[in-house]
Parts: C-alpha cells; structure tokens; sequence
C-alpha cells in the first residue's frame, strides 16, 4: 500500500474518518473520501473507510466494490474481508461472507471480530453450533466485550440451551 504523499490529505482521511462516521454523516463522509481516492488512489484506507459509509447507507453493493478495491491494493490486510463479509451477510450472500471472514481469521487469527463476524453470519445460517463455537473464540479473545456474549447468549438460546444463554444475558 502506497502512503498518502501530502501530510494535508493524510489529516483529512484521519478527520473525515473520525468526524463523518462518528457523527453518522455517512453522505458527507462519501463525498471526502472521493475526493482522497481521486488524489491518491492506491490508498486501501479510503476505499475501506468510503465503503463502510455505503454498508451505513444499505448500499451493500457499492460497499462490495470498495471493499474489493481496498483487498487488491492490500491483500493482507483483514479488515476490508471482514467488512465485505458483513455487506455479503446483509446481501444473504452467506457462502461467499463466510469465505471472507474465513480469510480474514486465517490473516489475524488473533482479532475477536473476525470470529464475532463469522459467528453472526452462522446464526443467519442458523447453524447454532459452530455460531456458538465462533462466539467462544471471540469472547476467548476479547473477554470484555459485551456484544459477543450477547450474541451466543441468543445462539444458545435458538440451540435450546436456555441455562448458558442466561448466564450470557
């Protein structure tokens, strides 16, 4: 991945990161990163971030393409798999989500979103089992996240193991 040349363009994809998204401003946060990828377009970063705006706005296909774009320029990078593996899952395109996200854990094995990401497709899936399986990884790598016990919480339940899942809840 090429570093952005300016230290201008490099503060404004930091800022219209941090600005736009936390504040949900998903089309003004399109409009910046256009104009980041029209002056460096080999940075992974913007496509990434422009593309995670559309999945915000629904516009999973358009968030597919960028994703795509970010996994060209950085094929090692994990994030833009488990962010296409997302926009795939709301598409009910859980084949090709549960690749990404296959992918993305073999890159960083480490990262509880990745197993997080794959549990949540496997419970659209309604395989309860290796959703659960998929949600004890996450916990196991981050213990502290409430969300991920949330989640097993309501694939144990669906599993009919209704003391775990309360003892998740």
């Amino acid at each position: 991945m090429r570093a952005l040349t300016s230290p201008i363009v490099r503060s404004a994809t930091a800022d219209a990161r941090s600005a736009y998204q936390v504040r949900q401003e998903w089309q003004l946060s399109i409009a910046d990163f256009d104009e980041v990828i029209r002056l460096t377009p080999e940075e992974a970063n913007a496509f990434e971030n422009r593309g995670y705006a559309y999945a915000m706005l629904g516009d999973h296909g358009r968030a597919i393409a960028d994703y795509d774009r970010a996994i060209a320029i950085d094929p090692s990078d994990a994030y833009p798999l488990r962010l296409r593996g997302y926009s795939r899952s709301q598409r009910e395109e859980y084949d090709t989500a549960l690749a990404d996200l296959d992918r993305a854990i073999a890159i960083d094995p480490q990262s509880a979103e990745g197993w997080h990401g794959r549990g949540r497709v496997r419970s659209l899936q309604q395989d309860w089992v290796r959703a659960i399986a998929d949600f004890d990884e996450a916990i196991r790598r981050d213990p502290q996240n409430g969300a991920y016990y949330s989640d097993r919480g309501f694939a144990r339940q669906e599993n009919g193991e209704i003391a775990q899942a309360i003892a998740d809840f």
